[in-house]
């Protein structure tokens, strides 16, 4: 996919602000007010408990957006550690990571030890409820 910047700006002002993704580590991001073209969406529509959500949503868009393409990469990188731990506990989970993202080999080596020492931890953790279970 082409990275392209948008060309119809409200104005020549541009704000920096702080975005993440969950709970993960926040990075800063400039945003400039645009234009509005047809087919542009102005607000964001999901369901939550059977009930239509509705959220309306700011002409502002990524200033430069190879730019933000470099924070976006450079963020999955420092991030992969939390989502591989996350991912962890299910072994067809890692094995689909491992197998569908552009992972280097230090990260390759990553998920495997943390996929182990978390399997090994959760094993730990029911071998000791089985236990004080057995006990009561």
């Amino acid at each position: 996919m082409d990275v392209v910047d948008l060309t119809g700006w409200a104005s020549a002002v541009i704000k920096a602000i702080e975005i993440s993704q969950g709970f993960g580590t926040g990075y800063k991001v400039e945003v400039r007010e645009f234009i509005l073209v047809e087919g542009d969406l102005r607000h964001e529509v999901w369901s939550h408990n059977g009930m239509r959500k509705y959220h309306k949503t700011p002409d502002w868009a990524t200033a430069d957006m190879a730019k933000m393409s470099e924070i976006m990469k450079k963020s999955a990188e420092e991030d992969i550690g939390n989502r591989t731990f996350n991912l962890a506990m299910n072994p067809a989970d890692i094995k689909e990571l491992a197998s569908t993202a552009e992972l280097n080999g230090e990260q390759v080596k990553f998920v495997k030890e943390t996929a182990i020492m978390v399997n090994e931890t959760a094993e730990i953790s029911t071998v000791r409820e089985a236990t004080a279970f057995s006990h009561d």
